[in-house]
Order: C-alpha cells, then sequence, then structure tokens
C-alpha cells in the first residue's frame, strides 16, 4: 500500500474512531441517565399516589378508581396495591407502550425502569404495599432521539475532521509528488530538482534527492568532458590541433550532402613543400612551432564563414572548407603571403602551394578532393604558387538535378522502394533488432541502391520524405509480425515536414502492435543542431508507443547537453568512427560506449563487416553490431 493510502487510511480510522466511540460513549451515559430518571420518577410518583390512597379512610372502591386513572393517564407499564400478607390486592399491566424508537435500538441499549414502592395506610392501619413501574418506552425515544441529533453533530464534525485531513494529505502530497516526479525523471535520464518542503522530515529527503540529482548530473558533465577530450585527441592533429583527415572528410561529406547553399563554397588545399628541408633546418621543435602558427593563421581566415573547418590530411598537406563563401585570386595571394611569413623574425620562409576547388550541390567528395589535388598541382608549378580549379560542372557524371528529379519521380510512381532488414547483432551473435535500410531502383532496372547513394540527390530535389514515407509504412507493416523489434533511421527534411510526421503518429497510434515493436532514429546532427526540436520530437514519438535511438551518432554526442531529456534506447556510432585506427580513436569510442552506458542507453556500432564489427565491439565494449548495406 503506498505512503499516500495510508495517510487517507490513518486519517479515515482517526475520524471514524473518534466520532464512533464519542457517539457509544455518550448513548451508554445518556442511558445510566435515564435509568436513574426512571427510578426517581417511579418512586416520585408511589409516593404520590400512596398519599392520595391513604386519604381514601380504606374505602377500596375509591382506591381502586385513583389507582385505575393514575394507570390510565399515565405511561406505565405496572402498577401494584399488595396486601401486607402478600396478595395482590390491584394489578394493573399489560398496557402497550408508546413506540418512538426502533426496535433493533432497544434491544441494542436496553433501559431497565426501576420500580417506586410507598406504604398505604388508613390511619394507623396499613392497607397495603404500593409498587409504581414505568415503561421505558418514553425513555428510550428520548435516547433515540439524541442519537439521531448526535449521529448529525458527528458526522458534521467528521466531514470538517475530513476536510481538515485532506487538506493536511495534500499539503503532504505536494512535496512527496514533486520528489517522485524528481525520481521518475532522473530514471529516464533528466535532471530536475524540487523545492524544499516546510515538513522537515521532507525538507531533509528534498535536500537529499536534490544532492543526488546534482551529483548524477555532475557526472554526467564531467564523463561528457572527458569523452569531449577523448573525441578531440581522436579527431584532431596532436601538432596544430586541426581536424585530423577522417574528421574533416565527415565534415566535407556533411556539407556537400547539404539542401541548402551551404553546399556550394570552396576548398582549399594548403602544401607545405619540401617540409622536411625546414625540419632539419629548425628541428621538430621549431617546425611544430612553425606549423601552430600557420594553423592559427587559417583558423583565423576561415572564421568569417560559418561552420568553416581546417585541417590536416598528412605530414604536409592541408585542408581549409570555406561553406558558401567563393575566393578570388587576390584573396588567394593575400593568403599565400600571411601564411608563408610564419616566423615573426622573418628568419624562414614557409615555402607553400595552394589550390582551391568550387563546391558545388552534387559533386561527390572524390571528385571534389581530385579538383583541389589538380588545382595543388598546378600551383606548384605556378610561379605565384596558388591556382584555382575553373571547372564549374561539379557534377559532370550525373545527369543534372532535373534528370535526378525525373529518375526520382520515376521510383516513387513504381513504388520501387524497399526496406531491407540488417540484424544487429551482440556478442553471441544473437539478433537484438532489425536495422531498416531503405533501397531503391534509381535510374537502373532492378538494380537497388542504399541510402548512401539515392539520399543526398532526394534531399536537394525535396524528394526525400515521399519516399521515406512508403519506407514508413512498409516498416510498421513488417513490424506487427516481426519478431524482433525494427530499427528505421530517418533524414532531417522528413523528421522536421510535419505532414511526413503526422502519417508516422497515425500509423503508430492506429497500429499499437508495431509501435512497440519500432525504434525510430534520429539523426545526431540534428539533436546537436537544435536541442529544443529533437526533445518535442522525441516526446511525441514516445507518444506513439514507439521507441528512440539516435542514428550516425558519435561525432557530437559528449556536446549535446540535451541527451538525457531524449530518454534514448540505443545510439548507433557512425560507420566513419567505428573502424578504430589508432589507440586514441579506440579511447574515444570506448568511452562514447561507456558514457552511453552511464545514461542506460545501449550503444551499437556501424561497420563495414560483421567480422570487423565483432572485433572492434568487443573491444570497446558495445553492445551490438551491424553491418552497413550496400547496393544490391
Amino acid at each position: 500500500m503506498s505512503l499516500i493510502r495510508r495517510l487517507w487510511l490513518l486519517v479515515i480510522v482517526i475520524t471514524v474512531t473518534t466520532c464512533t466511540g464519542s457517539l457509544v460513549t455518550s448513548l451508554w451515559s445518556n442511558r445510566h441517565y435515564l435509568e436513574d430518571q426512571l427510578q426517581i420518577k417511579n418512586h416520585d410518583n408511589a409516593a404520590s399516589l400512596a398519599i392520595s390512597l391513604s386519604q381514601q379512610s380504606g374505602d377500596m372502591e375509591s382506591i381502586r378508581l385513583l389507582v385505575t386513572a393514575q394507570y390510565d393517564t399515565g405511561h406505565y407499564q405496572r402498577i401494584q396495591l399488595i396486601s401486607p400478607d402478600g396478595k395482590p390486592i390491584i394489578d394493573l399491566s399489560g398496557k402497550p407502550p408508546p413506540v418512538t424508537a426502533p426496535a433493533w435500538f432497544t434491544r441494542l441499549l436496553p433501559i431497565k425502569s426501576g420500580s417506586g414502592v410507598a406504604q398505604v395506610s388508613s390511619g394507623w392501619n396499613q392497607i397495603g404495599t404500593l409498587e409504581v413501574v414505568s415503561h421505558s418506552a418514553f425513555a428510550h425515544g428520548v435516547l433515540w432521539s439524541g442519537a439521531v441529533k448526535l449521529l448529525m453533530l458527528l458526522t458534521l464534525v467528521g466531514l470538517v475532521a475530513g476536510l481538515c485531513g485532506t487538506l493536511i494529505v495534500r499539503r503532504t502530497i505536494t512535496p512527496l509528488s514533486g520528489l517522485v516526479r524528481q525520481a521518475q525523471a532522473l530514471s529516464e535520464r533528466r535532471f530536475i530538482k524540487s523545492e524544499l518542503s516546510t515538513v522537515p522530515e521532507l525538507m531533509s529527503l528534498t535536500r537529499a534527492m536534490n544532492s543526488m540529482v546534482d551529483r548524477v548530473q555532475g557526472q554526467y558533465a564531467e564523463h561528457a568532458a572527458t569523452v569531449e577530450r577523448l573525441r578531440h585527441a581522436a579527431t584532431t592533429d596532436p601538432v596544430t590541433g586541426l581536424l585530423n583527415r577522417e574528421e574533416l572528410q565527415s565534415e566535407l561529406r556533411h556539407l556537400l550532402n547539404a539542401q541548402t547553399e551551404a553546399g556550394r563554397g570552396t576548398l582549399l588545399m594548403i602544401r607545405v613543400r619540401e617540409l622536411h628541408r625546414v625540419n632539419q633546418k629548425l628541428g621538430h621543435t621549431g617546425t611544430d612551432r612553425l606549423l601552430k602558427t600557420m594553423a592559427g593563421r587559417l583558423r583565423a581566415f576561415a572564421a568569417d564563414s560559418a561552420d568553416s573547418a581546417c585541417g590536416r590530411l598528412n605530414g604536409s598537406d592541408f585542408a581549409v572548407i570555406l561553406p558558401g563563401r567563393e575566393v578570388t585570386a587576390e584573396i588567394l595571394a593575400a593568403l599565400m603571403a600571411n601564411l608563408t611569413a610564419v616566423d615573426v623574425d622573418n628568419t624562414t620562409m614557409l615555402p607553400l602551394a595552394l589550390g582551391s576547388a568550387r563546391m558545388v550541390p552534387g559533386v561527390s567528395i572524390g571528385r571534389l578532393l581530385a579538383n583541389a589535388d589538380t588545382a595543388l598541382a598546378e600551383a606548384e608549378a605556378d610561379q605565384r604558387g596558388f591556382a584555382m580549379h575553373e571547372e564549374d560542372s561539379a557534377a559532370a557524371d550525373l545527369s543534372g538535378q532535373n534528370d535526378w528529379r525525373r529518375d526520382l519521380q520515376e521510383t516513387l510512381a513504381r513504388r520501387q522502394i524497399i526496406s531491407r532488414l540488417q540484424p544487429v547483432r551482440d556478442g553471441d551473435g544473437s539478433v537484438l533488432h532489425q536495422q531498416a535500410e531503405i533501397h531503391i531502383s534509381w535510374g537502373v532496372d532492378d538494380v537497388y541502391f542504399p541510402s548512401s547513394e539515392w539520399m543526398p540527390f532526394a534531399i536537394r530535389t525535396g524528394m526525400a520524405g515521399a519516399i521515406e514515407k512508403i519506407a514508413i509504412e512498409q516498416c510498421v507493416q513488417l513490424a506487427q509480425t516481426a519478431v524482433t523489434p525494427i530499427a528505421l533511421s530517418l533524414s532531417e527534411p522528413t523528421l522536421r515536414d510535419s505532414s511526413a510526421l503526422a502519417h508516422l503518429a497515425g500509423l503508430l497510434s492506429s497500429n499499437p502492435a508495431a509501435a512497440s515493436r519500432l525504434f525510430i532514429e534520429i539523426p545526431e546532427g540534428v539533436v546537436f543542431r537544435d536541442p529544443e526540436f529533437g526533445i518535442d520530437l522525441g516526446r511525441a514519438l514516445r507518444r506513439t508507443g514507439a521507441r528512440i535511438g539516435l542514428a550516425d551518432a558519435g561525432v557530437y554526442f559528449s556536446r549535446i547537453p540535451a541527451v538525457p531529456s531524449l530518454q534514448l534506447d540505443h545510439i548507433k556510432i557512425a560507420a566513419s568512427l567505428s573502424p578504430a585506427r589508432n589507440a586514441a580513436e579506440q579511447a574515444y569510442l570506448a568511452g562514447l560506449v561507456s558514457m552511453a552506458h552511464g545514461m542506460g542507453i545501449k550503444a551499437y556500432l556501424c561497420t563495414a563487416s560483421d567480422k570487423d564489427g565483432q572485433t572492434a565491439m568487443v573491444a570497446v565494449g558495445a553492445d551490438g553490431v551491424v553491418a552497413a548495406g550496400g547496393n544490391a
């Protein structure tokens, strides 16, 4: 039984017990009082009647008439006149009593009417002994009437006591309810605090709960900071602090897949020529100092562009991503002059080559890097030291955006969309759930491509939501009869499409069995860029009965303060991070998995193959692994 119910039961028991005790005590006391009053009345009546009878000079007819008149006009049970030798001279009884109280009440509380006795004489001659007994029915009537009034009064008192008890219980429940909400929020990995109660005992409990929330939140923050340090070590160059090659390519891939003007811009590649000669001249320490200075100037140059990134591709090659910004020859010349004279004493001039390539929607990362490499080669042969790749058609191997739209529309018209399931396995090989991968037949009949091939173009043409709506319907249908849960990752345009979300919510609400076996995965970047949207989205999806996962996780996970509020069931670490290439990356993955486990979230790896995935899963302590899909 809960504490609240016990408090209510205590209030009820105390109120009922008090009122019942008062009623019983009052009735018992009044019963004895009425018995005493009947006894006195009978004595008085007997004495009064005996005086009247003694004045009749022994005339038995007159005596009989007076006794009969007294009996008829009063509520008497019996009037007897007994001679001195014990024989009844007059015996009047049997008159029915007046009924004013229920029979059960008179049986429950019997009232004994004590007889009144007086001597009747004529002069010095004793006529007999007079005995008068009144009916107790009148006393029962008075007792019943008093009991009814007392019961009404005690009922009113009980209601008032109950009202007071209600107020007391509510004042007790309010802080307790806050503590319950706080405990529930903590179990859901949300950190809230309760106001201190005015009740001393609850005040101590509230302080303890708030202190525990602070400790848990502090541990989470400390863990997140540790993972962030590991992420920084795993994704940055230890000498310059710039992004390493893998992280820079990940940022570049994200920008190229964007559907807005962020997909446009410039990619710069800078090469320190003959770095080994500089190293021989200055030594490792001096060379590292120059490279750090150059890295700082690259950051300053890129700071004017939102979402810009600077990275070190290898020992001598650097790159700068400038979204939404195009550079001119004058800008490149100024940058070259600034970077070349990195030594404040001007004793060493870094020999540099600088190439630029344009970023336009549709260009692949391989094509863009090849263009930048071409410009860099031209820059090494150019006296100015820089060159610009002038090819305007960045996606010559594709038929253009209109062709993409036409092909995707044909795919939708033919509904050539398949949700293929890839098992997510634990260390024993058991299937934890199935990962749905959306494949479409795109441009080539009977050849289906995974989302990595067509999703960027579907996003740019605004058709991702329509394709994923069909995939949602397929997954809901599969989940109705699935033995294991199914996970479906949705793109940001679909998640921000109110009609697509309403369609998903309607399907899940009408199929609760399917909803309970379905995971909806949100891209990590969506939550990182817009935490409030991520929280609202997660709350809306949870209301349908579905569970929430985080897709392509790892890059921003430790920097998302809203992670506890999302109430995630699992995260899937991006395939680009899962194959740990060095000790720093493996430590970061292990820290990421540990951070997820600390919040009760399962962590799965996405890898190119099951074999590599099993090895990586064991190394970092992940819960499962799924192999990324390919062409089908």
